[in-house]
């Protein structure tokens, strides 16, 4: 998915796949085995590394979920919910579900070259989308921005949008 939407962007680079926990990528940088390497911010900053940022890629559109944490627990453990309840936020919950909505549509899995962000802010929420052919030559972009109080639907009238105008097409050849 990343690969594929940097290389929509900037056909002239030679994308390596690189592996490794963050300190192993660094190092692997450090070391001159690329000339640039992508991580997430949140990441870097997490674990210290926030002065090695250089640009953040606001074009590229993350995988469904993306960032979000989920605590799974027994369905018949009320007492257990009942205490951790108080993690979850709602407006999280919302985003993801947009974003799931989506990748339900398009028949999205993490193989897949897509990605969708929904960002819920005040009254109104936007959710942008990608679909994209490996080589990221084909690519479909869209967004959608509805009232905060009407998100049934967005997330999949989106993703048949797309659809229709090419990304089927596109994810019919993967």
């Amino acid at each position: 998915r990343r690969a594929a939407q940097i290389s929509a962007i900037r056909p002239d680079l030679k994308i390596k796949n690189l592996r490794g926990n963050v300190e192993t990528r660094l190092r692997k940088f450090d070391a001159g085995e690329f000339d640039a390497i992508i991580l997430a911010a949140a990441g870097l900053e997490r674990l210290g590394h926030s002065e090695r940022i250089r640009k953040i890629l606001t074009e590229i559109i993350p995988a469904a979920g993306q960032g979000a944490l989920a605590v799974e627990t027994r369905k018949d453990n009320l007492p257990v919910e009942n205490l951790i309840n108080f993690l979850n936020d709602d407006e999280t919950c919302r985003a993801v579900k947009i974003e799931r909505d989506f990748l339900n549509v398009i028949g999205g899995s993490c193989q897949v070259p897509a990605g969708v962000f929904a960002e819920i802010s005040g009254d109104r929420v936007k959710v942008r989308a990608v679909i994209s052919s490996i080589d990221g030559r084909e690519i479909v972009r869209d967004f959608a921005e509805e009232k905060n109080s009407d998100l049934s639907k967005i997330g999949e009238e989106l993703a048949k949008r797309m659809l229709k105008n090419g990304g089927q097409k596109i994810l019919s050849e993967l």
